[in-house]
């Protein structure tokens, strides 16, 4: 029976990894180009691009304000734009996008507008996202730095290999529409640290690795070595020009922990944090280096913190529940921590029931901690939808084939020598079923399809 913690967590994060639309960290887009002649009117803006989320007085005053403003024939379309900026800001997502939507109506070539309606619209492909800020980019004349921004970014996370008249390939797409973005904005740090996460991305390429995986299996190709030490070079220069951008240490952390520095991304994470302490890459980043420490109750104070902040968040429920089955011997609160593990787990698997990883941990805790025959089986019925769900897809390939695997070779032939043999590997699915029957508990036969 095997105990130790696999597949803990999926990735370490870099800000614009995961599969939602990223909002930009500071509203990019408060723009007062109508306004020069209105000294009130500025000071609202420059009030919106100061705004907290958590600063309901503020949202609602400025709400009011910008509603007012919209009688103004001249400011009517700004102030639609910025009271789409004022409701993001302050966590109003729908009423974000209705005022987004009207200011384009007003003004159907308003870059800022169709960049965050892209954005906040969850139901685009890649593809359609990509288009979508093409055409923002194209109505400012390649002068609106968050449109070249969220252009890059999109293309960087589609990485389509195509060529077209822009450049051989996404990455060269996007590197070139960062530097664009730079030309029109030299101080947009967002964009300097795009250009290191473009470097990271691309030394993660070279390694025949799609993510940065923190349990990830010894014999894993280590990422391109010249490729990371070109990425840290951009973090570092990125840090002198600003030095108070969260999401640069984030992705310093990311950097410094692909070249074995774990200690040093810890503090990398720890100073992002310090930045933004609502920053939830940098949350679950710390966390996971914490679960990989054994630090489990450090690593669930994190994410319990991104649980607050993004309830429906798949990635902080899975990682809490990892951290409390990490405690889940402690002889005076392990069995409540076990409980609450499995609720964390369930409710992962009800927000995103096609991801594998949480039906592998749920398999893997009633492996080890489950009750008699009835936990071995809920056991195999968990490894078994991972198998199913995690079948043609690479991250998965290692977990798979440990899931799966079924000997072709007798137990004598295999411990005769130490090396590996083919032939030789036993599933945790054969594992089951063998104790299943050794239980009297009719086994499923595992799948012998090959991962």
């Amino acid at each position: 029976m095997r105990h130790s913690l696999l597949l803990l967590l999926p990735w370490l994060f870099a800000c614009a990894s995961t599969s939602e639309p990223v909002v930009p960290e500071q509203p990019l887009g408060t723009d007062c180009s109508d306004c020069s002649s209105e000294p009130s009117f500025a000071r609202l803006v420059e009030r919106t691009g100061e705004l907290k989320a958590n600063d309901v007085d503020s949202c609602n005053e400025l709400l009011q304000a910008f509603k007012a403003r919209t009688n103004d024939e001249h400011l009517r379309t700004m102030a639609l734009f910025n009271l789409g900026v004022v409701a993001q800001t302050c966590g109003k997502r729908e009423l974000a996008i209705s005022y987004y939507r009207e200011a384009l109506e007003a003004r159907p070539t308003l870059s800022q507008a169709r960049v965050r309606l892209a954005l906040l619209d969850s139901s685009l492909s890649h593809d359609a996202r990509v288009a979508v800020l093409q055409k923002a980019v194209l109505d400012s004349s390649y002068t609106d730095a968050e449109a070249l921004l969220e252009l890059g970014r999109a293309q960087r996370l589609r990485n389509n290999r195509e060529q077209d008249q822009d450049g051989p390939n996404d990455r060269e797409r996007a590197r070139k529409n960062f530097m664009r973005a730079l030309a029109v904005q030299d101080r947009l740090s967002a964009a300097r640290n795009e250009l290191a996460m473009l470097q990271l991305d691309l030394a993660r390429e070279e390694s025949g690795r799609s993510s940065s995986l923190l349990n990830r299996d010894l014999k894993q190709p280590k990422l391109a070595t010249q490729s990371l030490e070109l990425a840290l070079l951009l973090c570092s220069q990125a840090l002198l020009v600003d030095a108070s951008y969260a999401p640069l240490y984030n992705t310093l952390g990311l950097v410094q922990f692909e070249l074995g520095g774990a200690g040093a991304a810890a503090k990398s994470f720890d100073r992002a944090l310090e930045l933004a302490p609502d920053y939830v890459e940098a949350h679950l980043n710390s966390a996971a280096l914490n679960i990989a420490f054994r630090s489990f109750a450090r690593a669930e104070q994190s994410y319990r913190h991104v649980r607050e902040l993004q309830p429906n968040s798949y990635d902080a429920r899975l990682g809490l529940a990892l951290a409390l089955r990490g405690q889940a011997s402690d002889p005076t609160h392990g069995a409540t921590k076990l409980q609450q593990a499995r609720a964390e787990l369930a409710e992962a698997i009800r927000l995103s029931p096609g991801r594998p990883e949480a039906h592998f941990n749920l398999a893997a805790l009633e492996e080890r901690f489950g009750a008699g025959p009835g936990g071995l089986a809920q056991a195999r019925d968990a490894y078994q939808r991972f198998a199913s769900l995690a079948q043609g897809k690479p991250e998965f390939a290692s977990d798979l084939a440990d899931v799966t695997s079924i000997p072709t070779r007798s137990d004598e032939e295999c411990m005769r020598t130490t090396e590996e043999l083919a032939g030789c590997k036993r599933g945790r699915l054969f594992d089951l079923s063998q104790l299943l029957t050794d239980a009297e508990v009719t086994p499923v036969k595992p799948s012998s399809q090959a991962p």
